[in-house]
Formats: C-alpha cells, structure tokens, sequence
C-alpha cells in the first residue's frame, strides 16, 4: 500500500505528466476559443490566476446551460466521458495524458454573472478566462461539502486582498444565505486586521 501512495504522489509532480496535463487543458481551451464558446475556468486553476502558488491536478471549466452538449460533443475526439459527479459535473479524461476535465454548466445566477464578467489571465502559455475572486468564493462556498480545500482556498484569497467582503456578502444573502456565518469565520481567520487592498492581476487585452 505504501509504495502505491509514493507513486501517486510523485505522479503529482512528474514534469512530464504536467506538461502532457497542460497540452490537454490547452487542446479543450483552444476548442472553446476557436468556436467562441462561451466557458470560465473555474477550480484550483482559477485560484491560480490569484494565488500562484495554488497547486492542482486538473482543471475546472464553467459554460452556459445550452452549450454544455456542445462542449461534450467537441470534448469527443480527444477525451472520453467518464462520470457525472454531484451537482451534474462531467468528468472527462484526456486519452493521452490521463488528464481531467470537470465541466459544469452555469445553473445560478452569480454563475451567469461570473461567465458574462469574466476577465482573461495566462494560464498554462494560454490567454483564458476567469471570474472574479469574489465569484469563486461564492462557488468554493456553494461546494465545499466538508472539503478542506475549499476553505483554504477562500482563505487564500481573503489574505491576499483581492476579495470585496460585501459582495460576496450580497450574494450569499440572494442565494445561500446558510452559508453568510460560515463565509465571515473564514474572513476572521485570514484577516484579523484590515490591510490595504492589493492590486488585482492585470487582464489582458
């Protein structure tokens, strides 16, 4: 059992295996680009775009309801459909480099509002789309199931000042109200003093 948790583990930080993983976000990115669809990513790769040091193993793409059979259809030549996860998220894996994709369409409305006011970063040596932190807080809050990771990832934004409290505020109250205390604790225990906003990442034109 041991020697299969070291192999896992160096299988996460194999350059080769990344940079194969990277072809593979890059072959779907460039699909959506090249038929104008409509996607942000979304995930531990968006965190990415505001805190770099945010290491993940595969990437989270967000489209519109309608174009979600669209982005299956294309996704066929080179992925294959694996399984729909909780919440209606597809998981697809790229046939050569193992990678995976999880594609979830924009059911609520902060998700249309983050797909429609999305910016674009670099990511993986390719210009792609991101919401803005406080939309990913909102989503990281909608799915966090008890999953560590999700509240690191608040707290990571929270720390690096990109985050609008009051906004994620707003939307919490219009859509998971549930989830207001939880979000302020957070808020408390990465930021016990107010600092100075940061300045966000630049877009690209």
């Amino acid at each position: 059992m041991a020697s299969k948790g070291k192999k896992r583990a160096a299988t996460k930080t194999d350059p080769a295996q990344k940079r194969r993983s990277s072809n593979a976000y890059r072959r779907i990115i460039d699909v959506l680009a090249q038929r104008r669809i409509r996607y942000v990513v979304v995930g531990a790769q968006a965190v990415r775009a505001y805190v770099p040091t945010r290491v993940t193993n595969d990437l989270d793409l967000m489209v519109a309801e309608d174009d979600v059979d669209r982005v299956l259809a294309l996704a066929d030549e080179h992925f294959e459909r694996c399984r729909t996860r909780v919440g209606g998220v597809r998981v697809l894996r790229d046939r050569r480099s193992g990678a995976e994709v999880h594609l979830r369409a924009a059911c609520e409305q902060s998700d249309r509002e983050a797909l429609e006011s999305s910016v674009r970063v670099q990511l993986f040596a390719r210009k792609v789309r991101v919401p803005a932190p406080e939309y990913l807080v909102v989503m990281k809050l909608a799915s966090m199931r008890g999953q560590r990771k999700h509240w690191e990832d608040i707290v990571s934004l929270v720390r690096s000042d990109y985050i609008d409290v009051r906004f994620v505020v707003a939307h919490l109250v219009r859509e998971h109200p549930g989830l207001i205390e939880l979000f302020l604790e957070l808020v408390t225990h990465a930021s016990p003093k107010p600092r100075r906003p940061s300045a966000r990442p630049r877009p690209l034109a």
